[in-house]
């Protein structure tokens, strides 16, 4: 938000939102782990940092020692990236303070300043722990909005004149006590963390041998694998895009393929026993497990409900069908039969979007009743499916075809030609990525002008691929690792290693959740 333009001496004031950031007792820690340890934990808190401002639009004005001094145009993104910072820290054995005001400031070249900027640093000097302040001005500013805010008192600002009324923002994900890592193993998850290009050569050979795959020598050596989990086979595996390494691996059943986020837990699919594993993202533990009645090949979240394919057909003789999960009860519901061949799954516009890749359709479906909406004809063996940009987005398998289905006449709207058939699609609010397992090759599509805009060339048979903020991440099956594309360059930036086959893709809040087969 940019304030009026003044005289020609006010040309370069403007309104920003001011982030301050920094580590408490910081001393003590450097102390404590000593000095090579000590910049291996700089290393990882600055990375951390620095992916959070990109994702949220700040802008990096100062970084002295551990603290950090960010811009923003918009306040309510400020809010939310201070609040991933702190809690995102916290987690990795780091206890950040932060604070927020909003106000003019002066711009000199690459310098901010002004009295902004002092309210702003002082506003984080007087939180805690583990907290999020704010000043007054900036919580009226965003007042109606989501956030909560817990009344800290008026209090006087050093070097500001008066008292200023500050406010900390609640957080559902706020820790209270000590942060979740001890002082050892923080050192040692920042070691092994620490920036790709100041690794030596044979930690990527290691990663290379891990993966067991001859033909990404050359990209494992540009790209090795960050993570000091290595997930291995029938778990659900969480990787953490703001640093780009998997950081928990939590068993499931066996052969777990397509995963979903919704109703605050994680729900996994597991093709050999038939079941669908729920799974609590903030304990890591898996809480409920039941028998769906058939094999599953699609799960998505909406309406309020767990929405399972079968595109098999069921044990008790029906053909494929879509089975509703309630998750207060982990019941389901009456199964509803589409016919065999139900593949990909996905929620928009008030309905449930299923491929029939036997029939070539698309059946859309009413939730509520269950019933069927329309049956759209697509084309030839439609696999992935996904809403986002302005329609329903279709991967064919068996023609170099991606199709958008407008949701308003329930139409094929626009036929996409990609140089090969694909399997699987995701869309971002920028892009509609679509994957080709057996080309080896991820497209890049505008959803607006249904134009192309990029071909990655990939190794290792990509089966899945999910959006995050300013990235998208392919699962390279054969490959026994994750890519991350960047959405700026659209070039790979990074190969996650797992032990196994990666599968199944969701991403919520910043973490993306990946299932591992055998």
């Amino acid at each position: 938000m940019r304030g009026a333009r003044g005289s020609a001496a006010s040309d370069d004031r403007v309104i920003t939102t001011v982030l301050f950031t920094d580590i408490v007792g910081s001393t003590e820690l450097a102390t404590s782990l000593g000095d090579r340890q000590w910049q291996h934990v700089l290393a990882m808190h600055h990375a951390f940092i620095r992916g959070q401002l990109k994702r949220y639009g700040g802008r990096e004005v100062d970084t002295a020692g551990d603290g950090f001094f960010a811009t923003f145009d918009q306040p309510a993104r400020a809010i939310r990236c201070a609040s991933d910072i702190v809690d995102g820290l916290w987690t990795r054995g780091l206890a950040i303070r932060a604070g927020l005001h909003i106000g003019e400031v002066e711009r000199s070249a690459a310098k901010v300043g002004g009295v902004a900027v002092h309210i702003g640093s002082r506003v984080a000097s007087a939180a805690g722990p583990g907290e999020v302040l704010v000043s007054g001005t900036l919580r009226d500013l965003v007042s109606g909005s989501a956030f909560t805010f817990v009344d800290r008192g008026r209090r006087e600002l050093k070097g500001v004149p008066g008292e200023w009324q500050l406010f900390a923002v609640g957080r559902a994900s706020a820790l209270d006590g000590a942060p979740a890592v001890a002082l050892p193993e923080l050192a040692a998850q920042a070691m092994v963390a620490r920036p790709w290009y100041r690794r030596q050569a044979v930690l990527a050979f290691g990663g290379l041998a891990l993966a067991g795959v001859i033909g990404l020598a050359t990209f494992a050596l540009a790209f090795p694998a960050l993570n000091p989990v290595v997930p291995g086979p029938d778990s659900l595996a969480r990787l953490d895009a703001g640093v780009d390494r998997f950081v928990a691996a939590i068993p499931v059943g066996r052969d777990p393929t397509y995963v979903v986020e919704g109703a605050g837990s994680l729900w996994v699919l597991n093709a050999k026993d038939q079941t669908v594993s729920r799974i609590d993202p903030t304990t890591n533990e898996v809480i409920a497990t039941r028998a769906v009645g058939g094999t599953p090949t699609g799960i998505v979240f909406g309406a309020g409900s767990v929405w399972i394919a079968a595109g098999f057909g069921l044990t008790s003789g029906a053909e494929g069908s879509v089975l509703e999960l309630d998750p207060a009860t982990n019941e389901l519901g009456r199964p509803i039969a589409l016919g065999n061949g139900l593949h990909g799954i996905a929620f928009g516009y008030g309905s449930i979007w299923v491929t029939n890749k036997n029939e070539g359709n698309v059946v859309r479906m009413d939730p509520d009743t269950g019933g069927i909406i329309a049956v759209i004809a697509v084309g030839s063996g439609p696999e992935g499916i996904a809403v986002g940009g302005d329609g329903v987005w279709v991967a064919e398998s068996l023609a170099p075809v991606v199709v958008r289905i407008d949701p308003l006449t329930n139409s094929v709207a626009r036929e996409v030609t990609i140089r090969y058939a694909s399997n699987a699609v995701a869309v971002s609010d920028d892009a509609v990525w679509a994957v080709s397992t057996a080309a080896n090759l991820v497209t890049r599509i505008d959803p607006l002008g249904g134009t192309i805009v990029t071909t990655v060339e990939l190794s290792g048979s990509p089966v899945a691929v999910a959006a995050t903020a300013g990235a998208a991440w392919v699962a390279a099956s054969e490959a026994a690792g994750v890519v991350r594309i960047d959405a700026e360059t659209n070039q790979q930036t990074r190969f996650v290693a797992v032990r196994g086959r990666p599968w199944g893709m969701a991403t919520a809040d910043g973490v993306v959740w990946v299932t591992i087969r055998p």
